[in-house]
Order: C-alpha cells, then structure tokens, then sequence
C-alpha cells in the first residue's frame, strides 16, 4: 500500500502509513520525498527531509553546494560533531586554516585544532590547549614540532605527557642526560626500562642504576649477576625484596648469604627455602628468631618427592621451631604431616584450644591421644559443660583408662556432693564407677586394684546410707535416720563420701526441731570447729542457727563442748565418733 502511494506521489497519505504501519521504511519515504522536493526547487523542506532520512551529511552539502548556497551558515547552525570535522577538513584542504580551526573546535578535535596551530607557528595557543585538555594525541603532535624546533626540554616534557617514552629515551641518549633518563624508564614499559639498563649498563659508574632497572622490569637474575660482577651490594639490599622470584640456584645462594651478612634474616630464610635448603633455613630461623607464618612455614615444608625420613626430619624440626616460638597451631600441622599424632597432640595442649583437642583427639584414634585429650579436659570447668563430661568419659573408654575414669566419676561425684549438695547424681556417678570396674573383660582385671575397689563399694554404701536416713526422716521415721547418721558420723573415711558438715547440720536442724537445744548446741559447736562460720549456713539455714544461739548462750557452753570432744573416741580423718548419750535420741 505504501508503494502504492508513493508511485501515485501522494505523499501525504504514505507518510501516515509508514509512521502507523511501517516505521521501517520511514527514514527511506523522507528520502523519496526530499528527492521530489529537491526536483520542484523546494530547498528548505528538502533539507528538512534529507535530514528525518539521516542522510543529510551526505545530501545537504552535495544540495548545498550545487546551488551555491552558504553551506558554512548551515554546518554552524548545525548541531552535529561529523558535519564539523567534515566542514573542518574541507577547510582545512581549501587552505583556510583559521576557519577549519574554528569548526575543529565545535567538534572537539583538539589534535585537529593543535595540528592547525603548529601550521600557522601558533604555538602559545597550541601549548596553552595541550596544558588545558591533555589529549595524548595532540601533546605528542607537539612534542614532535617542538623537537624539530631544537626546544627539546620542552618535546621531552609532551612526549611524557603523551605517555610517549621511545623518543624520549633516544633524545635523553643523545643527551647524555642520566637523571632524565632514569625518570623515564620508571615510567616506562618493561621493553623501555631493559632498554635504559641496557644503555647504563655499558656506561661505568651506573651499574646501580642498571641494576636497580633490571629489577624493575622483572630481570631479577640479570639484575643480581650485574650487581655481583660491579659489586653494587647496597643496591642490592635495596632490591632484595624482588630477589624472591630469583630461580638460579647459584645465584639464590649467593643472595642469601649476602642477605644474612647484612641481617635480612627473613628474606635469607625464603631465598634458601626456594633454593630447597630447608635445614639451613630453619637453622637460621632457630638461631635468629625470625617469626615462623603460615606463608614461611609452607615455603620450608619440603615436597613429597624427597625421601620420606628427610622430609619427616624436617618437619619435625618446623614443628620444633613453631612450638618454642608459640605458634603452637602450625606446630601441630607439621607433626601431624610427620606422622607423629602424639606430638601434635601434647602441642595442641598447650595451646588450651580445648575445641580442636576433642577434633583431634576423634579424628586420631590413639589410645594415647584418647587419654592425653581426656585428661587435658579434667582440667577445665567440666562439671559446668555437659558435652565435656560426655567426652571425658567416651575418651577414657575409648582409652581403654578404666582407672582414670574411675576416678573421674568419683570426682563427678565429689563435685555433686560439694557445690550442689546432690547425693542422688553422686550416688549415680559411683555406681557408674563401680560399673565401669566390674566389667568382666579380661584386658579390665589387672588394671583395678581391689583396694579401689572396695573404696569404691564402701563410698557407695555410705552415700546410700546418708540418702536412707533423709528419706526415713521425711518420713517421720526419726529415730532411724538418727541411728543411721550416728553410724555415719563413726565411721572413718565417711567425708570422702559424705561432708561431716551434712551430718552435724542433720543433727542440729533434729535437736533444733524437737527443741533439745543442749543436744543442738554441742553439734554446733562441733560444726564451728569442722567448717568456717562463714560456710555454716552452707548446712543450717539462718533461722535455725538464730533459734539455737537464742535458746542457749553459745559461750557459756564452750567448756561443755570441749569435755564433749575429749570424750569422744579419736576423728579418723575428720570423723566424728560420739558418745551414745550425745548422738542418742532422747
């Protein structure tokens, strides 16, 4: 349809097809018709449509100009950058060079515009450009008129604000200007610094420059040779942090002994390290203190390659070294790798990490290792961690330690009776000592003593005996659980199991109870010279202690309670062995 219009030149009709159904063929109906417009004289609306078709930097100029018409007047008019370097360039052929400088300008083509200066010898306006916009370019078109000038400092300045180094290096030859020189080639490219060491390295007296150079540019061997054969060492020290990527052995070696001449310890120790001299590095780290990291410690771990006794001797040897200095972690990283599991684990004791010993201890499956964690955890706050007492315990089974685990559950034990007052979990932990003895397994039968034991039996009984009189008390049952603390409180050894301070407090919360205040007061009195006063509302609550010091006066009893002591048969190690008339009830 919309050919169809066009052959019929109705194009009026054709352009609204094309904007409503045919946008493709838009810019080429704005084309037909600036040709038709262009054939009936209509200049002004041709150019207007040369320019919806986007053809007009061709068409207009071509229109323009066939009919004589001002085309500069248009081009400034004109909001396009292409049309101004176009026009600029025709101006610029035609020899109206301020004009083409100008439409430069629109266009921002300064290397244009800074050419055009050089051309008419405008240099201040050319100068004061390059200053001002910087353009690579136009400072390098510069540089290269200024040195045909002879104005060469001025060239050498554009050629390094151009980032143009090649001329400059040539000039500064020429020159013979070192310090100039030396500038550009740190600014330069890796070809461009070779290049100038080459140069100094031919000149005497600048070997340190060369050297200093060929380091630079990552000639490090070349750099370390010179500075050997020259016998440059201070400029040497001054690169030796590049001499790590040195990979002559000779030349490592060489390095290294002049590093530790001149105290660079460390930097000693990675050269001898690459050079695959790993006692002497870790000698020098021994006797030098240098600090062992992860990085220098991997860089002195030798490769597998090696044979195996060597290479377990020398990591042995860095997990020595690790070890004095405290780096306790990678110490056992290198024991581990020598395959000496206890010495990485008597190491990470020391390091207290108390998370990694159980991952250790797990994953190294040594009875050893087992009972070393084990014993290590008994020293920390275990009885406020449940997850530490379950792996106390698992490690001294695993151990094969039936005798330390024995003597852990009496520890749990001890620990429930002492800060919690709990027999019942202390009952608990001895019966599960006195499991642990009695399995009928023949590699257990040597291990216990009899004498153990029996101690264990007897702890046992006497807690289970302390526990039956609180019951029987509860339940009215006084006269019997009296009867069974009396019997406690004769028994020697008892406050292994059983606190004397539970026992007297029993009988004084009793004789405070059924108001025998004479009876109560001689137990307190034997309570005050067991346990600090501070402590004694540990076992007697404050009210009873005020109703027994309200009822008698505690001073005047004191002689009473002496002449109780001595007679009363002899404490057994803190027990207690009273007369019937002072533990009867009456």
């Amino acid at each position: 349809m919309l050919y169809q219009y066009l052959v019929l030149v109705s194009y009026s009709k054709a352009f609204h097809i094309a904007q409503t159904n045919d946008r493709m063929n838009l810019r080429n109906t704005h084309h037909r018709y600036a040709k038709v417009l262009e054939s009936e004289g209509n200049i002004p609306l041709a150019v207007f449509n040369y320019e919806n078709s986007s053809n007009y930097r061709l068409e207009v100029p071509r229109l323009l100009l066939s009919l004589h018409e001002d085309l500069g007047e248009y081009v400034r008019r004109a909001d396009d950058v292409e049309l101004h370097k176009w026009w600029g360039n025709c101006l610029k052929t035609c020899g109206n060079f301020e004009r083409a400088a100008e439409a430069f300008m629109k266009a921002n083509d300064v290397f244009s515009v800074v050419q055009l200066y050089c051309c008419m010898d405008r240099l201040q306006p050319a100068i004061s450009l390059c200053n001002e916009t910087g353009n690579r370019a136009a400072c390098c078109y510069l540089a290269h008129h200024l040195a045909k000038m002879n104005r060469i400092q001025e060239a050498l300045h554009y050629f390094c604000r151009a980032g143009i180094y090649g001329p400059v290096i040539r000039i500064c030859k020429q020159l013979g200007d070192s310090e100039q020189l030396l500038k550009v080639a740190l600014l330069g490219n890796e070809d461009d610094t070779v290049e100038v060491a080459d140069y100094f390295k031919r000149i005497p007296g600048h070997e340190d420059k060369a050297v200093m150079l060929y380091s630079k540019a990552g000639r490090v061997s070349q750099a370390v040779q010179l500075a050997f054969r020259s016998k440059q060492y201070t400029t040497l020290q001054a690169i030796s942090e590049s001499l790590t990527k040195l990979r002559d052995p000779e030349l490592l070696l060489q390095s290294a002994k002049f590093l530790i001449e001149n105290f660079q310890y460390d930097l000693a120790v990675d050269l001898l390290a690459i050079a695959k001299r790993y006692q002497e590095a870790i000698q020098i780290c021994t006797e030098q203190h240098v600090p062992m990291t992860d990085s220098l410690v991997e860089k002195l771990t030798p490769p597998k390659d090696i044979e195996d006794a060597e290479r377990i001797k020398i990591l042995e040897t860095i997990g020595e070294v690790c070890f004095n200095q405290g780096e306790y972690h990678l110490a056992t990283k290198k024991f581990v790798e020598a395959g000496n599991k206890t010495k990485a684990m008597k190491v990470l004791l020391k390091s207290g990490d108390t998370e990694k010993i159980i991952f250790f201890a797990g994953i190294a499956r040594q009875k050893e290792i087992y009972i070393m964690a084990a014993n290590y955890l008994q020293s920390t706050d275990w009885s406020r961690d449940p997850v530490v007492m379950r792996h106390i315990v698992s490690f001294y089974k695993k151990g094969n330690a039936i005798e330390s685990l024995c003597n852990f559950y009496i520890s749990c034990a001890q620990s429930e009776t002492d800060d919690f007052k709990n027999y019942e979990k202390a009952l608990d932990a001895l019966s599960a000592a006195y499991e642990a003895v009695d399995v009928k397994n023949e590699n257990h039968i040597d291990i216990i003593s009899p004498a153990k034991v029996n101690e264990i039996k007897n702890r046992i009984g006497f807690v289970k005996q302390f526990l039956s009189a609180k019951t029987l008390y509860e339940e009215n049952k006084t006269e019997e659980a009296m009867l069974l603390v009396n019997g406690l409180l004769r028994q020697p050894n008892v406050h292994h199991s059983v606190r004397i301070g539970d026992l007297l407090g029993f009988c004084i919360n009793h004789y405070a109870r059924t108001k025998q205040w004479k009876a109560a007061s001689r137990f307190l009195s034997l309570l005050e010279k067991k346990v600090p006063k501070a402590r004694l509302t540990f076992y007697v609550d404050d009210k009873t202690l005020q109703a027994v010091h309200d009822a008698i006066d505690v001073k005047l009893l004191e002689s009473d309670a002496t002449a109780f002591l001595e007679s009363t048969a002899a404490n057994n190690e803190h027990g207690v062995e009273a007369k019937d008339d002072a533990v009867s009830i009456t």
